[in-house]
């Protein structure tokens, strides 16, 4: 899913970005966006604190796999 690695490489920088900047960047409804931070938060490729997103380890990893 596209949103997936849009949304890793929008915090890739290892920093906690709010939901709200990534709800800009993204074309994903709220729901749908939500969906997906919950997605990524079950497989421990971010954590979500506070309304903010920050990218773990694992999920630099999988932005680094190869297509």
């Amino acid at each position: 899913m596209e949103e997936l690695d849009t949304i890793l490489e929008l915090i890739k920088d290892s920093r906690w970005h709010s939901i709200e900047e990534i709800q800009k960047e993204v074309d994903l409804p709220s729901d749908k966006l939500n969906e997906v931070i919950r997605f990524l938060e079950e497989q421990a490729f971010i954590n979500k604190q506070n309304g903010s997103l920050r990218i773990t380890p694992a999920g630099l990893r999988l932005l680094n796999l190869p297509a």
